[in-house]
Order: structure tokens, then sequence, then C-alpha cells
């Protein structure tokens, strides 16, 4: 159904139409933060003007057959006075989080897709053995492990990627038991079985189970292990599918569950060669992450696989998320459009921002499991942004990443990485608030723009108008 502003408002063939009844959307659009590649979760509200109850009683009809509003999608579309339908604009799509009366106003609430990746991912399984496992006990493929019940743990399909611990193309899950990691092929009720010992760099120990039954048994705690490239890992960890593997999935309690409708698949698994080939896992950006615990998704996502790759995830005003690099904005980059002052309604104060230079980082990487620690420090330093004669030092940007891992990364490597994030900030960035006309709705999180304004003065190079 269509809720409309007004009588003039043209609407699709086929729906049901109330018009007039839309007093007011209100709200906020994502926000980027490219320094840390991370997004502001994007919502609006719609007042929505219950004439001669006509909205209640849609809602009372859709709760009466057994539906709900909730979780479901909203768009927003803006059109003008003699517009036909085909040529009006989706300039947003929400998912209703929430709904207030006020009299005989409805507000619904809104918020972007990006408010269901604020969930726990890695949740891990545990369990208990219920038999001693002696270091002398050999298991190199064909061991069984005994515990009290394994029936909410999931093997995991590995692809080619996973060539260092040797398990290419077959299901597994891991688990650990005290500091031993053992990996098993097969699984019933209360057994795990196809076991090999002592894997991923850990050494065989006892595992001793007490006569006493009443004493607290050892706790087997599922075992996080995954590699490949980090564009994969992330599409993984949001919809629960292993790409191009054949219906392989992650096991429940490691992904967000995000339905494929709202994740841009194309963005993640074809758009960049580079970072990600489906058809040579063995190539791209690969990371490699093992001993995992329960964290907030979205972070995870943005923090240990956006992040390092330069890229960043956006909502497109079809609702669905999309991965986008972070681009330098340097003053010829290209651009999607000029802003100036033919459409520019109002602008800000024009700030050089000096806190925000960034020209020296210092980078945490290839974490060791075993030892809890991260075993390489590199660090990336810009020498003419921070020579003294021009910005001088500033604050060490300081960066941990558990996916990186010295098989396929060196010091110049992780230099070559951060290189593009500190050319981006290696000069105190401008920033400026820009109200366009709405024509201009069209833009897209991430885009570059040309800002031209006479009379705000540049004073970077030449002593001329803003042009860049």
């Amino acid at each position: 159904e269509y809720h409309t502003s007004g009588a003039l408002a043209d609407t699709p063939s086929g729906y049901l139409v109330y018009h007039g009844t839309i007093k007011k959307i209100s709200g906020f659009s994502q926000r980027t933060d490219p320094l840390n590649a991370n997004s502001s979760i994007g919502s609006w509200s719609v007042e929505i003007q219950d004439n001669g109850e006509v909205f209640s009683t849609v809602l009372n009809a859709k709760l009466a057959a057994g539906y709900s509003t909730r979780g479901k999608r909203a768009r927003v579309y803006l059109g003008y006075k003699g517009m036909a339908w085909a040529d009006y604009r989706l300039v947003g799509t929400q998912v209703i989080d929430g709904i207030d009366v006020d009299d005989v106003v409805f507000t619904v609430s809104c918020a972007d897709i990006q408010r269901s990746t604020r969930k726990t991912i890695f949740d891990l399984a545990k369990t208990q053995i219920t038999s001693s496992i002696l270091a002398t006990t050999a298991m190199t493929g064909a061991g069984t492990v005994n515990v009290a019940d394994a029936t909410g743990w999931e093997l995991f399909a590995h692809d080619a990627g996973y060539t260092e611990d040797g398990t290419q193309s077959t299901s597994v899950l891991y688990f650990k038991i005290q500091n031993e990691i053992f990996r098993a092929t097969g699984k019933t009720s209360t057994t795990f079985t196809g076991v090999t010992r002592a894997v991923l760099g850990s050494v065989a120990q006892d595992h001793l189970v007490d006569s006493d039954a009443t004493k607290q048994k050892l706790v087997v705690e599922d075992y996080v292990y995954l590699v490949g490239p980090a564009l994969k890992i992330a599409y993984g960890l949001l919809t629960g599918t292993a790409y191009n593997q054949s219906g392989a999935v992650l096991p429940a309690r490691w992904h967000l569950d995000i339905a494929d409708e709202y994740v841009d698949t194309a963005t993640f698994v074809t758009n960049f060669k580079d970072l990600y080939d489906s058809a040579d896992v063995t190539k791209g950006f690969l990371m490699r992450f093992a001993g995992l615990k329960a964290t907030d998704g979205k972070a995870f996502i943005e923090k240990e696989l956006m992040l390092p790759q330069s890229c960043f995830m956006s909502v497109k005003t079809d609702g669905s998320l999309s991965v986008k690099r972070s681009s330098r904005v340097l003053s010829t980059a290209s651009y999607v459009v000029e802003l100036n002052e033919k459409n520019i309604v109002k602008y800000g104060t024009l700030k050089y921002c000096m806190n925000e230079l960034m020209n020296i980082a210092s980078v945490n990487w290839n974490w060791d499991d075993i030892q809890k620690k991260y075993t390489r420090i590199t660090a990336v330093v810009d020498p003419v942004s921070s020579a003294a004669d021009k910005h001088g030092k500033a604050p060490v940007r300081f960066h941990s990443f558990r996916g990186i891992y010295g098989n396929n990364y060196t010091d110049a490597t992780i230099g070559g990485i951060f290189d593009g994030l500190i050319d981006r900030f290696s000069n105190p960035p401008w920033r400026i608030n820009v109200k366009v006309l709405p024509s201009l709705n069209r833009l897209e999180v991430g885009d570059n723009v040309r800002l031209k304004l006479a009379k705000v003065r540049d004073f970077t190079g030449e002593i001329v108008s803003l042009d860049r």
C-alpha cells in the first residue's frame, strides 16, 4: 500500500493508496567515518494522519490476518506535482522498528539494515568431555572424543583456501579443550569423530575427567577458524552463506543471518577482483582468523575486514548493504556531480581540521592465538607530511588486526595497505556542511563530489575561490 503527502501525488497501479495521510518525514541518513571504516545507523520517522481511521484499520487488519509491521520494509519515493510515477525517485528504504500513537497521529520509526548487524557473532557452542584424554593418546584423523552433548555443533565446509591446515574441500569443526585444539570431520549427539588433535600449532596435553560425578567436567568450546578473502568472509558473516561453495553455510552461531535481499551481493563478490576473485580463493586480500570470541558483528566487520582493505559498507537507496572503496579525495579526483551556487541551498563554515591529521601509524598484526599476542609490528610514516617544516608528527594512530598474517604479508605490503589511508589524511582535511536541492537525492554515501563556491577562499594552494 502507498501513503502520500497530497492528493496530486501519482502512485503505481494495482495498490491501495491513501492520499494526504503523510504529515511529516524526518530523520537522518547514514554517516561514514573513513578513518575508521565505520558507519552510523541511518533512521527516519514518518508521521501519518489517521484520517477516518484508515491507517489504524489497515494495521488492525494486518494483525487479524496474522501479520505484523515489525521488520517490514518502508520505502520513500520523491516526486513533484505533474510528475508521472515512473519518474519518481526512490530515496531510501528502511526497516520498521516501532510505532507510536499520539491521538490520531501515528509515528512509524524505521532504521536501516545496519541495525541488524548490531548483534553478536561467534556465540560459541560449549559442552563437556565425559571421558579422559591422555596426552599420549594418538589422534590423527580417526580419533573419537566423548562429550555430554554435541547436538548444537555444526560442521563447516572448507574451500581451496584452507591450505595451511590441509583441510581443503573438507567439512570440519574445531574445538578446544584447555589449551589444545582439535579438528573433527564428523559427530554424533555425544561424540566428535574423525578427530585429529594438537592442530593449528597447539600441543597435546592430558584432559582428565574426575571420577567424582559431582565435580565440574572440563569444558569443550567451539573454536573459530576462518581463512579466505576478507570480502568473502564478510559476506559469510552477514548472510551465513559460504559464497560459491554449493550451498555451504557458516555455523548459525557465527553469523548475522541477514537475508540475501538486504545485501548487494555483487559488491562483495564480483566488483573488486583484486580483493576477491571467486574463481580463485587463494588470491585477493587474504585473511586468517583463529580463536575468535563473541563480539559485535558490525564492529568486527568494519574494523577487522573493511578497514584493512580501505573499504566501508554503505546502505543503498533500495535498503541493501553494499561495499565501497575509500577513494583518495584529491582536488583533481573524479566526481559524480559538481555542487555550486546553482544547486546549493545553504552551506556552512569551511573547516580546516588539523586535529584529524594522520601521518604516522603503528600496525600490530600476525596474531598468534597460542601465545595470545601479535607477533609483528609495522610502522607506516609519511616523511613529507611529518617533516618538522611541514605539519610535523601527528599523534600515532594504533591499529591491531587479527586477520592479517605472516604467510601472505610483509612489512612492505602492510606499508602499502596503509599508504592509501595515510595519503587521505596526510594533510588536514577540509570539512563543510552543504544543503542542496532535492533533485540531488540520487547521491549515495561515499560518492565523490566537486565543490565550487566563489565566495569561499581556499588558501592551501593559490589563494583562490574554493573549487575542488
